[in-house]
């Protein structure tokens, strides 16, 4: 299953192509938001579109929140009409910034960005460094540096597949227990 993850943006937006079963980011990137509306189009095959979604953290927000949920909108109205993932919107998730904290950390409270990408390089180790054959496979270690909302759109990704690994899991249990 491949996934393409978004972390939307005011004007520029975080993305990474994330394939599920070899657990490797298969293309990456930080783009002005009409641009990645055309790669949302074109040139990108997909299964799923995994997008950030705002949450209510019971704090006042401002106009750049506002108009980055504009950008999520018109992201997942591109995709379905566009037919990249077949219009399905079963095809189509919403990760809040909660869960993404709760299912790669185990919490909440007191974690920020920098620990989630901790948690990721913890799970998968240090992508590439200076050296050209020091790389990482998971990171798809071409020209293009992991920036915050590539980390951010990362993050998005593995917390939909486990997710999704939790609810199989679950599923599988309660087949079980029917059969009993």
């Amino acid at each position: 299953m491949i996934t393409l993850a978004i972390d939307p943006g005011t004007t520029e937006s975080g993305w990474v192509l994330w394939d599920e079963e070899t657990e490797r980011i298969i293309e990456k990137g930080k783009h002005l938001n009409h641009d990645v509306l055309n790669r949302i189009v074109q040139g990108l095959y997909y299964d799923e579109l995994v997008v950030e979604m705002f949450g209510n953290y019971g704090m006042g927000v401002g106009a750049t929140v506002f108009e980055s949920c504009v950008w999520l909108g018109r992201f997942v109205q591109k995709a379905m009409d566009s037919g990249s993932i077949a219009g399905v919107e079963e095809n189509i998730h919403y990760i809040t910034r909660s869960d993404v904290k709760l299912t790669l950390c185990g919490q909440v409270a007191k974690v920020n960005d920098k620990i989630i990408r901790m948690r990721i390089i913890e799970i998968y180790g240090e992508p590439k460094r200076k050296k050209a054959d020091d790389t990482n496979p998971h990171y798809n270690d071409d020209e293009v540096r992991i920036t915050n909302d590539m980390w951010a759109a990362l993050a998005v990704a593995m917390t939909h597949q486990k997710q999704k690994q939790h609810l199989l899991y679950v599923q599988q249990l309660s087949d079980m227990e029917k059969k009993q």
